[in-house]
């Protein structure tokens, strides 16, 4: 029985040796939580408070951010051609998808069947592209697809990180008010397909209107509104619901009083041609562009988004981690690229992959702009805070954290717009790798 017991002994001592510290350290994961959003406070005046209430940037950065902003915006009405070349466009038809080799799930979590592809690679109308060249205005927020279709087009979903909500159809969401250039159509007629600066794709039909050369020349002469809030009802003077606002959404302004702002929204009229008209919005949920950029606005903008739905490529009507940050800079008149490594270079970049940590955290007190800096990862990105208990806090939308049990890998997931470390999950037993372990850089604004 001793011997017995010896053994037992030996085999527990060994077990705690091989999976060391953290067996006496890690905590089992609790649904959609973690301790960085118990020990940093979801609260981003918390961070701006202890911040001086200067300007970010300088008056003349400032009007220079704008004018490239006004550049990338309207870019799509100076066109006269297609230039995104078909095999750009029709990439998605390019993927491999058969019996022998399954590669893309539906909506159903089934494999695809060639009929349904053929079906939408059809619709495409490759033969005839590029069909149009017109301008355009989006009458409502949209999503842009990769293929005229709403299905989704997952990865095999039995595999971590795949699956539900990584729909590679879907690109991004546009606003209402939106400038494009329309270069094709579908056979059916349902789906046109745009360009934009920020990103290119398949939209459905009844979401654009055409715009004359006059309308488009006055919409680009006038100052610009940025709406600062979500679900912002546009209404006409009579009270008529025109579209609905986001934060990121950008109109002209035909007037301003005390309370509110007179701005210009495009409806589409029989012939599916722009009617312009007037909307109505208090000055509460809309700002002129540029509005001067402090700690303190972005925090005010920024608070009613915490604890939002994570949207992956703007699923659902939501955001993700770099849509969450081209949308929060919009009414400082600053542009920011849709994809997350793109934007991570838009600024000043420095490079962290061969830094320690504790280097890391040193460049990030002496060069990093808190609000004005945005922290990179491969595939991910956020904007930092500041120092908090000497850790940087970072505001993100986040999917999950990988994790590792029982040999299988899987995500503990957070699904939502939250502050934490660069080390969220960094607790849990079965963490399988940290975010921190996959930092590009940073980018400083100024």
């Amino acid at each position: 029985m001793r011997y017995k017991n010896y053994i037992a002994f030996c085999m527990i001592s060994l077990f705690l040796c091989l999976t060391g510290c953290k067996t006496f350290n890690c905590v089992s994961p609790q649904l959609g939580t973690i301790k960085d959003l118990e020990v940093f406070p979801q609260d981003l005046q918390v961070y701006s408070s202890v911040l001086p209430q200067d300007p970010l940037i300088t008056k003349d950065r400032m009007l220079d951010e704008y004018a490239l902003f006004k550049k990338h915006f309207f870019q799509p009405w100076s066109k006269d051609k297609a230039s995104v070349p078909a095999s750009t466009v029709y990439s998605i038809f390019d993927r491999p998808n058969t019996k022998e080799n399954i590669r893309w799930w539906a909506e159903n979590l089934l494999p695809w069947t060639d009929i349904h592809w053929d079906e939408v690679k059809k619709n495409a109308a490759i033969s005839t592209y590029p069909s149009r060249k017109d301008k355009g205005i989006l009458i409502q927020r949209t999503s842009v697809y990769a293929a005229p279709t709403q299905s989704s087009f997952f990865l095999n979903p039995q595999t971590a990180g795949e699956g539900f909500p990584f729909n590679y159809l879907i690109e991004s969401n546009l606003h209402a008010g939106t400038p494009v250039f329309i270069t094709h159509t579908s056979t059916n007629g349902d789906w046109v397909f745009i360009e934009t600066d920020l990103v290119s794709g398949w939209v459905p039909e009844h979401t654009v209107a055409l715009i004359s050369d006059n309308i488009s020349k006055w919409f680009s002469s006038l100052p610009q509104a940025a709406i600062i809030h979500d679900n912002v009802a546009l209404n006409g003077r009579s009270g008529r619901h025109v579209t609905t606002g986001y934060l990121g959404t950008v109109l002209p302004i035909i007037k301003s009083t005390p309370t509110e702002l007179v701005l210009l929204a495009p409806l589409r009229d029989q012939h599916r041609r722009a009617r312009i008209t007037e909307v109505y919005v208090s000055k509460i949920h809309t700002t002129i562009i540029p509005h001067e950029l402090t700690a303190s606005f972005i925090a005010d903008i920024g608070n009613p988004l915490l604890g939002q739905l994570y949207g992956w490529g703007g699923s659902f009507g939501h955001r993700d981690c770099s849509e969450l940050m081209k949308d929060l800079f919009i009414p400082f008149g600053i542009w920011l690229p849709r994809n997350s490594q793109a934007q991570i270079h838009a600024w000043n970049y420095i490079d962290t992959t061969q830094l320690l940590e504790d280097e890391v955290y040193q460049l990030m007190k002496d060069k990093a702009i808190p609000f004005a800096t945005l922290i990179g990862f491969k595939g991910h990105i956020g904007l930092y805070l500041g120092m908090y208990n000497n850790t940087p806090a970072m505001l993100h939308d986040v999917w999950g954290i990988r994790t590792i049990q029982s040999g299988s890998e899987g995500r503990h997931i957070l699904g939502r717009i939250v502050i934490t470390s660069l080390k969220p999950g960094a607790e849990l037993c079965i963490t399988d790798s940290l975010l921190f372990d996959k930092r590009t850089g940073i980018s400083v604004l100024n």
